[in-house]
Formats: structure tokens, sequence, C-alpha cells
């Protein structure tokens, strides 16, 4: 969440807020301008820990997705997520570089044919070994 988001929600900075739900997680019911406050049982209070929850999560897996609209903030909603990274590309996050000005894409790389090894998953920054088009090779 950024500042300006924070300031006009009277929310805490950086938690993980959806401007467009996508695929994924409409299928799940969230709704514009949510903030996600679990994933898999896992709290996920920045965008880091929610990073760290969805690449745990097994090819397959339906896990209980928490989290509000700040228009509700006191109303706590369920979704359910189905994890499917085989059909995908991995996810991006886009973080502002305060050096140069311009957001930079991260990757959470899941690779082909996840045997259940949490190890072999990582976050990536785009550029490293990819050409950047989100094709997973």
């Amino acid at each position: 969440l950024s500042y300006q988001q924070a300031r006009n929600f009277q929310l805490p900075v950086g938690s993980v807020y959806v401007a467009e739900p996508g695929y994924v997680l409409g299928l799940a019911g969230v709704a514009k301008h949510a903030i996600i406050t679990s994933l898999n049982n896992v709290a996920t209070p920045d965008l880091d820990a929610f990073a760290a929850a969805y690449a745990s999560l097994e090819e397959g897996a339906r896990v209980r997705l928490q989290y509000f609209v700040h228009a509700e903030r006191h109303r706590t909603k369920t979704g359910l997520l189905h994890f499917n990274a085989r059909w995908y590309p991995p996810p991006a996050f886009y973080d502002r570089s305060w050096r140069t000005g311009r957001w930079e894409r991260t990757l959470l790389d899941i690779p082909e044919g996840t045997n259940g090894e949490n190890d072999t998953k990582r976050r990536k920054v785009a550029g490293e070994g990819d050409d950047g088009d989100g094709d997973v090779a």
C-alpha cells in the first residue's frame, strides 16, 4: 500500500493492496481495493510475506485467503484461492526504484513441475535469466 493510498484509507503503509484482482484473485472473489491479510493461514503484513506464502503453495492447492475492503475495514472476508502455476506465468511485483525513478518488475519464480520442494522457489528480479517478456523457459 503506497503512502498516498494508506493516507486516504487511514491504514499502515506497506499492506498488501489489490488494485485490480486479475484472474486468480478474481476467481477467489477478491474485490478491487482490497487489503490481503493472510494467505493459507499465514499473516501477510507486507508484500514480502505475501510472496513467501504464495511461493510455498503446492500445484493445485486450494487455500484460504483473508482480506478486507477499505470501506468495510472491520469486516474480514474469506476467499478460496486455487493455485495453478502451470498455465500462467509467475506473478510480477513492481517496486519503485528511488535511484532511477522507475518501477522495476520482480518475478516470483516457480519452476515448472514443482515437486513439493519449497527451496526451489525463489523471488528473482526480471532480467536475471529471462528476456523480460514474462515467459518461463
